[in-house]
């Protein structure tokens, strides 16, 4: 009697190990196949710090007063910077590997101030450099080189520029380099 409940109790317990390791082993291949989607593709940082964190980041940027903009174009501009374009790598794709001589220059917004981006107004700096979403609350353009300590940006109306108007402008950003 006694070397049964000792059979049935080391059987038991068997089982939990091998759930465990099984567990783990799903957890392991899982957090690896995540990792690897990650590695090669580009990235941006969501903030000052974490650009700052993985070694990517050149320098830091201002909103200048933007009288052009329309009373309708409300921006809640909350951090601008310039970062080193890069692609995840390494282990859990936690470092960024420079990615040649383009940097990304990041808008921070809100999500209210992106409300119509894409469909009523564009964003571009430089010829026909028009910036994409890079997250909910974010922009993201690419240049070649690093910009000037002042960067302009045109915000055009996409209807306009559909029609081939050249009246598409409706206002200026204007970013001052921070020392």
């Amino acid at each position: 009697m006694k070397f049964e409940i000792v059979k049935k109790k080391n059987s038991y317990l068997l089982n939990i190990r091998i759930s465990l390791l099984t567990k783990l082993f799903v957890f392991i291949i899982t957090c690896c196949l995540f990792s690897c989607a990650k590695n090669g593709n580009s990235g941006f940082a969501g903030s000052i710090g974490q650009s700052k964190k993985l070694g990517v980041f050149i320098s830091e940027y201002r909103p200048l007063i933007n009288p052009g903009i329309k009373d309708s174009l409300h921006f809640n501009i909350k951090s601008v910077w310039i970062e080193h374009s890069w692609k995840y790598s390494g282990l859990w794709s936690q470092k960024a590997e420079i990615d040649g001589d383009f940097v990304n220059l990041i808008i921070i917004t809100d999500k209210a101030g992106l409300k119509d981006c894409f469909e009523q107004w564009l964003i571009s700096a430089g010829d026909n450099n028009y910036f994409a979403c890079a997250s909910g609350e974010g922009l993201i353009g690419r240049f070649h080189g690093t910009p000037d300590s002042i960067i302009t940006c045109k915000i055009e109306s996409r209807k306009a520029i559909r029609k081939n108007n050249p009246v598409s402008l409706v206002g200026y950003w204007k970013f001052i380099k921070v020392d």
